[in-house]
């Protein structure tokens, strides 16, 4: 996804197998929603929160 171009979409299950089960249901346990319900959600979510945290598909530089 970090780069120029339309992302690809990613599924609920590849959010479980990415993660794993238990941790999909510990943030859906945090979120009070189903774990299929938070896997969805994540799936939907991800690809645009890393757009938005990889500006013109670079990681932004650190200054410290």
């Amino acid at each position: 996804w970090i780069g120029s171009g339309q992302n690809l979409p990613i599924s609920a299950d590849q959010i479980h197998q990415a993660l794993g089960s238990d941790q999909v249901k510990a943030l859906a346990a945090k979120a009070g929603i189903s774990p299929d319900t938070a896997a969805s959600a994540i799936a939907q979510l991800l690809p645009g929160i890393v757009d938005k945290l990889t500006p013109n598909g670079r990681f932004p530089s650190t200054t410290t």
